[in-house]
């Protein structure tokens, strides 16, 4: 089925397709419907058959902006999907790839979940059977989260997550959640800000299932001021990062070097630290002291310095406090002393 350049404006789903083949939308504007603006269902054709979206507005409909029920690959590109009660888009593929791709300019998925119930996420793309990539996206104020990727498919482990040319802005929860079973996840050139005000949230979730966790790769991005941690991962997958758990499968690579047979104290020299969860600062130390034990891969008295600058710039609170104790700080001094540290 294919349908181009259609506005439509109705009091239950704007435009509902089920078909046993291919749907192809193209220039289509949904608005203001009393269900969901676009809902397409091709997932019970005998054989894998494809959903494409393109060039196409979805805004101000009672649930999902665009609902995709697919048997093969679903393709996105030139989506605004912005302020649906639901998710701007929600789609899945029995057995296909999902793309949302670059090719037709950004994609915009803001201000989804105004109606307070379900799920409120800017793209969702859930259960899908093979890889995910996903470019050129702002996904901004939405009231779940940004980007939820989800290649969990237990009968296709091991697809591969892109992720690259995002902005992911002030959502109420994670501003991306990526789970996978096994496989590759790659975050390139993303801007990541300002998340997780819901409740202590995330910039970036990753978490894996099963007995293989994927690998991990982040390169070329900005993640800051998110309420939670800029990037988690599953402990195994952080303490394999910083040499503490050595990797049962696959490589660990910094800047283009591998490191994965590197043991801890050479990692930390190359930048790579593990902040404990629980803080675990030396509490009977004094904070300068903690901030010292911390630059033990340092021989030049003046880059420790400049480091113990660099920190108390950084937290002005630990400069006021740098003669007393660890343990007698507040919890959230104590923070900023194991992040310094």
């Amino acid at each position: 089925m294919w349908v181009e350049r259609a506005k439509i404006y109705n009091y239950y789903d704007g435009l509902y397709v089920d078909s046993k083949g291919a749907i192809l939308l193209d220039g289509v504007q949904a608005r203001g419907n009393d269900a969901n603006g676009i809902h397409l269902n091709n997932a019970s054709a005998l054989t894998p058959q494809p959903v494409t979206v393109l060039r196409t507005v979805s805004e101000n409909n009672r649930y999902e902006g665009i609902e995709i029920n697919a048997s093969g690959d679903v393709t996105l590109g030139g989506i605004i999907a912005r302020a649906n009660g639901n998710n701007g888009v929600h789609a899945t593929s029995v057995l296909g790839k999902a793309v949302v791709s670059a090719a037709y300019g950004d994609n915009i998925v803001s201000y989804n979940g105004t109606n307070g119930i379900g799920s409120g996420s800017g793209l969702h793309l859930w259960n899908i059977y093979s890889s995910i990539s996903v470019a050129r996206v702002i996904a901004t104020d939405n009231s779940d989260t940004g980007l939820y990727l989800d290649n969990d498919n237990t009968t296709n482990p091991g697809g591969a997550v892109t992720v690259s040319n995002v902005t992911v802005l002030r959502n109420r929860y994670n501003g991306m959640s990526i789970y996978a079973r096994g496989g590759t996840i790659s975050i390139s050139a993303a801007t990541v800000l300002d998340n997780g005000w819901g409740g202590d949230y995330d910039g970036i979730y990753i978490r894996g299932y099963g007995a293989t966790l994927p690998n991990v790769a982040v390169l070329n991005s900005r993640i800051m001021g998110n309420f939670g941690y800029g990037l988690y991962c599953r402990d195994t997958n952080t303490v394999t990062l910083t040499g503490v758990v050595k990797s049962s499968g696959g490589d660990v690579f910094f800047q283009d070097q591998n490191i994965t047979d590197l043991p801890s104290h050479e990692i930390v020299k190359k930048g790579i630290c593990h902040v404990p969860e629980g803080r675990k600062i030396f509490s009977e130390l004094t904070v300068e002291e903690n901030l010292l034990a911390g630059a033990f891969t340092q021989r030049d008295k003046q880059k420790i310095d400049d480091l113990m600058q660099q920190c108390y710039t950084l937290f002005p609170r630990l400069a006021e406090r740098r003669k007393q104790e660890g343990g007698t700080i507040s919890g959230g001094e104590q923070q900023m002393l194991a992040i310094a540290r």
